[in-house]
């Protein structure tokens, strides 16, 4: 039997036929001996927070330690609504199924039967041709992406999701993601079989598809990473965010080496590109890109800011490049006599990293360091927009004292604290707070509201 026959749109094979492909708890190559039942039971019971914080804290203390065992079950929790998990699990894996009963379906009519289905006939043909061959170029040198099974299970769920996101449909790169998601719940799955875990619920190779699928789509969408693929809209959010990178962070952070890149006319845009779409999984050692990913969506439970990590880390690996450790003070790297060729080359290519730890924290540091600077003109906008937002709508004035400080460096929260003083003339304080957070919860798109706030509740003189 072909391949073709196999995949989704050939669905037309036997039904046993297609149930032996679908088992996947056989003939699949052993990627995961380990199994933690403590961890399965603390990241699926969704109770105890603060002990999963610490666990996954102490995994950054030192990123070649391997403390994290359960990782799909920790993906899970961390990118999950605080509504019960199996109710969120079972509802997608009812819709999961009844879009491959319609693909199955379609894949059995002949179009030419119906007209109607001409355009949805060759639109899947198109779009499983295109996921078909970048699963067939998904880690060439890995024995378990070269299975069978793990390339049917592959395709199925870009071909679903293409299939229920058809604005955006598959876009190449998105086979990475998947990928990734794959490994670890074959790694997490193995090691419960091995360990004779009886439990059916939280991880169940009769769910694997719908399972990984839940996990894609909620970083795809929920997580709003999809926004890295939006090729179609005239402003392109991935190149608003590189050139942020770029021409602000990069530039607060270490000015010397944004004036060099710019001297050179380097478009960091052609590596960063990748390395955000592809959330670094082309740029490392399978292994070491998990432990990243365990970084990024750990700060997207706790922001809610849209992986803003990924852009941080970006940075990071940035100044890791120009310094090999410039937090630990190591000797400077000669990328700063290096011409156009040489620093492409470097940057395209990344170096090995030996450990991840200094990179990792260094990442956090620097998400902090973007986001407590604030301009004068960022605190009026904050003004404008609570002017008009608030329901009792008080007069807030804004006093610009003689500056201080130079303006071409951004300041800190506690400079412009200094500097700015927002006075409510009327209305209760503890009113206006309640209000903005009915705001926050009704904005939720608006990642920035959160820490206006926390700026206002310490810039605002009651």
């Amino acid at each position: 039997m072909s391949d073709e026959e196999i995949l989704v749109s050939g669905a037309r094979a036997k039904q046993k036929q297609n149930n032996i492909i679908d088992n996947y708890t056989t003939n699949i190559p052993i990627i995961g001996n380990q199994f933690d039942l403590d961890q399965y039971e603390l990241f699926n019971s969704q109770i105890n927070k603060d002990k999963i914080y610490k666990l996954v804290e102490q995994q950054f203390e030192d990123m070649n330690q391997n403390k994290i065992v359960n990782r799909f079950s920790l993906w899970r929790y961390l990118i999950s609504s605080d509504q019960d998990l199996l109710a969120q699990l079972k509802a997608t894996r009812m819709e999961y199924q009844t879009t491959i009963t319609k693909i199955k379906t379609s894949g059995q009519q002949n179009p030419l039967q119906n007209k109607g289905l001409w355009s949805g006939f060759f639109q899947q043909s198109e779009i499983k041709t295109q996921i078909t061959k970048d699963v067939e170029r998904t880690h060439q040198e890995k024995e378990f992406f070269q299975n069978f099974k793990i390339k049917h299970l592959l395709t199925n769920i870009l071909l679903v999701w293409s299939l229920r996101n058809p604005d955006s449909s598959y876009r190449q790169g998105m086979n990475e993601i998947a990928a990734e998601i794959i490994y670890v719940y074959f790694q997490e799955l193995q090691g419960k079989i091995q360990f004779k875990h009886e439990d059916i619920n939280f991880i169940n190779a009769q769910y694997a598809e719908e399972d990984i699928f839940y996990v894609f789509d909620k970083i795809m969408n929920q997580c709003k990473h999809l926004e890295a693929f939006d090729t179609v809209n005239k402003v392109c959010p991935i190149v608003n965010k590189i050139r942020l990178i770029q021409d602000k962070y990069l530039k607060q952070i270490d000015e010397e080496y944004y004036k060099h890149l710019k001297m050179l006319d380097i478009e960091i845009q052609i590596f960063l590109i990748r390395w955000m779409r592809c959330i670094f999984t082309r740029e490392f050692h399978l292994y070491d890109s998990l432990k990243i990913w365990d970084a990024i969506l750990y700060d997207y439970h706790k922001t809610k800011d849209n992986l803003q990590l990924i852009e941080c880390i970006c940075l990071s690996l940035m100044l890791y490049i120009r310094t090999q450790g410039i937090y630990e003070k190591l000797q400077i790297q000669v990328i700063e006599r290096q011409e156009y060729s040489s620093c492409v080359q470097r940057l395209m290519k990344y170096p090995p990293v030996e450990d991840f730890t200094n990179i990792i924290k260094s990442s956090f540091e620097i998400k902090q360091i973007i986001n407590e600077t604030i301009t004068l003109e960022q605190a009026q906008s904050i003004q404008f927009f609570l002017k008009n937002k608030i329901q009792s709508q008080p007069q807030f004035i804004v006093e610009q004292k003689k500056p201080q400080y130079n303006f071409e460096q951004p300041p800190k929260i506690v400079e412009i604290e200094q500097q700015v003083q927002l006075k409510i003339s009327s209305g209760d304080y503890s009113l206006i707070l309640q209000q903005l957070d009915q705001i926050i919860l009704e904005n939720p798109q608006i990642t920035q509201l959160e820490r206006l706030k926390n700026f206002i509740e310490k810039a605002v003189i009651k």
